[in-house]
């Protein structure tokens, strides 16, 4: 199935029927993002993108499915489909599975809590499609917390103390503008930071700098 021309095409695995429907729906509010296809259960979706019916640019993906769930489902969701970007949905902002998962291929997090609404999703739909990583700010937090307290030695990049107090805060979510605020450096500083660190770590996105960066442990 070809998605429409400039829209990002969107896929929602959750057994909840009123959280497919109501996603779903709001998502398709939208000009540049349509979400027609749902599934109940990862064992579902495996078989329609098996089967080639769905071509999709990002896939939302409960963890606490009824099965196989959502961690396990993961890996053979990018068996399948390596060019999906795949979002973890989660209730609970205090798992630790998070580095796990983003090193089996998720691209994020959201949080269904509170700000789980329309807008919120689209916009992570929208920063993991552009950016390559959308992290729920409270996870993001949580994330640095563990790694922080983390025994694991960080791999050595030869990151000036600078580059690794800008990488901190990309990995929490601040933007440049942001970051140069806080760190009383001009965007223009901030943004040749970020080349540096991105060509040091031989990575070529935001996603995959987040993504490095968590899985060995530089933060």
């Amino acid at each position: 199935m070809n998605k429409p021309k400039g829209k990002i095409s969107v896929g929602l695995i959750d057994d909840e029927e009123n959280i497919r429907l109501t996603v779903g729906a709001s998502l398709n509010f939208e000009d540049d993002i349509v979400c027609d296809q749902s599934f109940g259960t990862c064992e579902t979706a495996l078989h329609e993108l098996k089967e080639g019916h769905h071509c999709l640019d990002v896939i939302l993906l409960d963890i606490g499915l009824p099965g196989m769930n959502g961690l396990e489902g993961i890996k053979r969701l990018k068996q399948l489909s390596p060019s999906t970007k795949i979002v973890m949905m989660t209730v609970d902002e205090k798992r630790p599975e998070y580095p796990s998962s983003l090193a089996d291929g998720a691209s994020g997090y959201i949080v269904k809590g509170a700000s789980f609404t329309g807008q919120y999703v689209a916009h992570a739909v929208r920063e993991v499609d552009k950016e390559g990583i959308f992290l729920d700010p409270g996870i993001s937090k949580k994330v640095v917390e563990m790694l922080k307290s983390a025994s694991s030695p960080a791999r050595d990049y030869g990151l000036t103390e600078r580059e690794k107090e800008v990488l901190g805060l990309i990995v929490e979510g601040f933007w440049l503008e942001e970051i140069g605020k806080k760190l009383n450096i001009t965007y223009n500083t901030a943004a040749s930071h970020y080349k540096s660190i991105c060509s040091k770590l031989d990575v070529h996105d935001k996603g995959q700098l987040v993504r490095r960066a968590i899985l060995d442990h530089l933060i």
